[in-house]
């Protein structure tokens, strides 16, 4: 699959539009005001067609452009079970600390670990939760989209609301075992990195 990556929102997180064969696939729209939603507009009129939405977790600045991608493209969105709260709580989705509250009018269809089919692709959805508890990371092939979960050379913060080292931990544990070195991961925020390279570098996959 072809990957467009954007940047946007007040705490710069990736935006990652997937294209197969036309079909464009969008995870974590983070377009925290109209004009960047233009930039997700863009590249998708150059693409193709959006048949879905997908979310790593429930945190504001991956769930902002979520009712504009909805009302412009009438598409379904999906997150985890135990994130589907964050889409209606302020409190929750960390928007509460801003200067007006994010809350997702859309209904979103709820999903667990396992296989998720989107049009002809096949995501691996695994729960790798400690950021916050319904937290997941989105696998095809070798790409997996991990939210913020592993970043290049770190790992998401597990102080707020749902999120927990301990869990953490677990997580990076059982993701070291199940999954191998030519994963690229794509973050929720920062550059791309390969589990690999992680398994150097960073000091909490040691």
């Amino acid at each position: 699959m072809k990957v467009t990556k954007i940047t946007m929102g007040s705490v710069q997180t990736n935006c990652y539009i997937l294209n197969h064969n036309g079909d464009l696939i969008i995870i974590d729209p983070s377009a925290e005001t109209a004009d960047e939603f233009k930039r997700i507009e863009k590249a998708v009129s150059t693409q193709g067609r959006v048949i879905a939405v997908l979310l790593t977790h429930g945190h504001f600045d991956h769930i902002a452009g979520v009712d504009r991608c909805v009302s412009a493209y009438n598409v379904p969105v999906y997150i985890h079970t135990l994130d589907q709260p964050f889409l209606q709580d302020p409190n929750l989705n960390g928007s509460s600390r801003l200067a007006a509250d994010v809350v997702v009018n859309a209904k979103a269809i709820e999903f667990v670990a396992g296989p998720l089919v989107i049009g002809d692709v096949v995501f691996e959805v695994v729960e790798t939760p400690g950021h916050t508890h319904g937290s997941v990371t989105f696998i095809s092939g070798t790409q997996a989209f991990v939210g913020d979960f592993i970043f290049h050379g770190s790992i998401g913060r597990t102080d707020l609301p749902t999120g927990s080292m301990q869990t953490m931990e677990r997580s990076i544990h059982t993701f070291l075992e199940q999954y191998q070195d030519d994963l690229v991961l794509y973050p929720g925020h920062g550059e791309l990195t390969r589990l690999s390279t992680e398994r150097l570098i960073n000091p909490y996959l040691q």
